[in-house]
């Protein structure tokens, strides 16, 4: 019997036992003196007894169809209750690394003010006329050397986070040669994990020109547009050129970011042309990707723009030094640091 029947036959028996309850009742109610004999009471109570029992064994097979498709749906239940535990532990996860970023963040532009506001004192100090001693001298070199390492050490930090990879870190500086007029770049710095392996490259290749890489001499052309350079795969770029022919065992993606600042320049027909002064580059790389989206570039954009004024006052400073002649008040004699 199918479904359908079986529904019609109990629906068809709770409304026959309704109807003989209602009649037997109305025929109680109405009968001489409102008794009903033995009989018609039998027959009233067996009517409610069936009605009873269909109404019970329908909802039995309704419980029992329930309880068939509860069944069939558990390891439905189970796997969207992994998923949503699984999601539920990537939004922790990625709150956390947020978290961190944001901790690592925090902890670079409070040294990096500090290092600002010691510059910026020494330097009106200087400028003043002020004697700066050679052991002054020393003092202010070795902290922000200290400065440079725990700049690139964290900023490692900040791209392991976030692209889940072993990345590299290093600062490169222009240098422009009166000699051939040509602007070339050297390594300044590099985090301390990948010092060791890189510190061959850098003596190798000691300064280069900019554009015999091409991150440095898109950033450096005079489209405004290229503030920086990232790729994912640069196996992929068919145009990537770089002087160290090894690169490749060192890494297959790259992210670079100038520290600069824009400067507006009016031009003989008074209108104004966008022109960018640029001190250095940030680069990171590694080896599978993960630098080349919003979040991983204004990061390291935003790190290598509050740069600028460091660098800046750092070198007016010590050319102030260089350029002064002077000696400390112990006689020595003042040279840069």
């Amino acid at each position: 019997m199918t479904k359908q029947s079986l529904s019609f036959v109990f629906g068809l028996s709770s409304l026959i036992g309704l109807v003989l309850t209602a009649i037997v009742t109305l025929y109680t109610v109405f009968a001489s003196n409102y008794a009903a004999s033995p009989n018609v009471l039998i027959l009233s109570l067996a009517a409610v007894n069936i009605a009873l029992g269909v109404v019970c064994v329908t909802l039995f097979q309704i419980s029992e169809r329930a309880n068939k498709e509860n069944l069939a749906l558990t390891p439905v239940i189970s796997a969207l209750e992994g998923e949503k535990q699984g999601l539920l532990d990537r939004i922790q996860s990625i709150k956390d690394m947020n978290a961190e970023i944001a901790n690592i963040t925090h902890s670079i532009q409070d040294q990096l003010r500090d290092r600002i506001y010691e510059l910026n004192a020494q330097h009106e100090a200087s400028v003043t006329g002020e004697e700066i001693s050679t052991l002054e001298q020393v003092d202010i070199s070795r902290t922000n050397e200290m400065f440079y390492l725990f700049l690139v050490d964290n900023i490692k930090r900040i791209y392991d986070i976030l692209t889940g990879e072993n990345c590299a870190v290093c600062i490169k500086f222009l240098e422009e040669f009166e000699a051939d007029n040509e602007i070339y770049l050297r390594t300044f710095m590099r985090d301390s994990g990948s010092y060791r392996i890189r510190k061959s490259s850098d003596r190798a290749i000691y300064s280069f020109p900019y554009h015999e890489n091409t991150a440095f001499k898109q950033i450096l052309s005079s489209d405004p547009s290229n503030t920086y350079y990232a790729s994912d795969n640069l196996s992929n770029e068919q145009t990537y050129v770089n002087l160290n022919s090894n690169w490749r065992a060192h890494y297959n993606a790259t992210l670079v970011c100038p520290i600069q600042i824009e400067v507006l320049i009016e031009d003989y027909d008074e209108s104004i042309a966008r022109e960018f002064d640029v001190l250095g580059f940030i680069c990171i790389d590694n080896m599978n990707g993960g630098l080349s989206n919003p979040t991983a570039v204004n990061i390291l954009a935003g790190i290598a723009d509050s740069l600028y004024n460091h660098f800046l006052l750092y070198n007016s400073l010590l050319v102030t030094i260089v350029s002064s002649g002077k000696t400390d008040k112990g006689g020595n004699e003042q040279t840069g640091a």
